[in-house]
């Protein structure tokens, strides 16, 4: 493996039924774990960095970045 990357696991529980419907979904014919599991977090993240600010005018303004 490249020195410039970082490699994580996870663990699922096969009698947890959330875990159960992950590995489902992962076990699928050409599923791709690593796409799947980058774009979920990039959305987070970008998710976490959008900011609703709440104008006295009764507008709400949302701020990404």
């Amino acid at each position: 493996m490249s020195k410039n990357k970082i490699k994580k696991t996870v663990s699922l529980n096969i009698t947890n039924p959330d875990d159960a419907e992950i590995i489902k979904k992962i076990s699928e014919p050409n599923f791709n774990f690593n796409n799947y599991v980058r774009k979920l977090m990039l959305d987070d993240i970008r998710r976490e960095k959008a900011r609703v600010v709440q104008k006295n005018k009764g507008g709400i303004k949302i701020v990404l970045g």
